[in-house]
């Protein structure tokens, strides 16, 4: 269906002329619209690919170092381009490069920490604007005691963002709502069939965030339901060719509603009748959907 079509529908449910109310009909159709398309929400398919380059600090790990007065230094086994570490406390870190001519390490940037809890900090290695070409080192000071966990020094970056330095910790975050603003949740069985199964160390966070082993490198596609374009006001609905975004079986619904949406600033009555109707029809439509499918079953690995 079309806007063009759905506003000519809802003009034959009574609207002579209540319905040159443009900018109603248009918030009327997207509250309607964000109200079917939870009967039975759009789905999409997320394809990541999941993988964590390597880190160059040697031995790397996720315990936690504590700083009590003793320089604690991580250095790089290849060109490092990139940092990451988190700290609790004050403290400072210097970034360093080793110069072979003079056998010494000089200093390329500082990050000065004061964390009241463990907190990330990330950024490029780079002097006067360019990515350093040989050994760097993390080198940790400071006059107080604090904690060092998930140092890292990446030599292989997948964006020219710096919010994009990967993280190192045990498990990789994927916000869904950042893939897609219009995710609403994941579906019931999220891992699409036929495609790798993922390991049973993953974890969802809040329904949204996918956490992963960081160190397992895989293609994983995420099944998840998602509201559909809300409507975009013009000022001639009846020659407006956009389609609207919705399942091709509730989208009959649309007229029904959007009456009754319209019809509750002005008549009651007719308000409540159009949404008898349009309860009716939904639970018909869930009805036929529900007899369509037959049984299910779920097998004892819950795939």
């Amino acid at each position: 269906m079309k806007i063009h079509e759905l506003y000519a529908s809802v003009a034959e449910l009574g609207f002579e002329d209540s319905l040159e109310d443009i900018p109603a009909f248009y918030a009327a159709a997207n509250r309607a619209l964000l109200q079917i398309n939870a009967l039975r929400p759009m789905t999409a398919i997320l394809d990541i690919f999941h993988r964590r380059p390597e880190n160059l600090i040697s031995g790397a790990n996720h315990n936690i170092f504590e700083y009590i007065g003793e320089d604690i230094i991580f250095s790089a086994s290849d060109n490092a381009k990139a940092y990451y570490f988190e700290t609790f406390g004050e403290g400072e870190c210097r970034i360093e490069k080793y110069n072979s001519d003079t056998a010494n390490w000089s200093i390329i940037d500082i990050v000065r920490f004061s964390d009241k809890s463990f907190t990330s900090h990330k950024g490029f290695i780079k002097q006067d604007g360019e990515f350093i070409q040989g050994l760097v080192r993390l080198r940790f000071i400071g006059d107080y005691s604090y904690q060092i966990r998930n140092a890292a020094l990446w030599g292989v970056l997948y964006s020219s963002d710096a919010t994009e330095i990967p993280a190192f910790e045990e498990y990789a975050r994927y916000d869904m709502r950042k893939y897609d603003p219009r995710f609403i949740e994941l579906c019931d069985n999220p891992f699409v069939s036929s495609f790798t199964r993922l390991t049973e160390n993953y974890y969802f966070e809040d329904n949204s965030v996918l956490l992963l082993p960081a160190s397992e490198a895989r293609e994983i596609k995420i099944k998840y339901k998602k509201s559909p374009a809300l409507l975009i006001y013009t000022d001639s609905p009846d020659s407006d060719n956009t389609v609207i975004e919705l399942d091709p079986e509730l989208v009959q619904l649309m007229p029904l509603l959007v009456a009754a949406y319209i019809w509750l600033d002005e008549n009651d009555g007719k308000a409540q009748y159009y949404m008898d109707l349009y309860y009716r029809r939904a639970a018909e439509i869930q009805a036929n959907k529900k007899s369509r499918e037959g049984a299910k079953y779920v097998n004892v690995t819950g795939w």
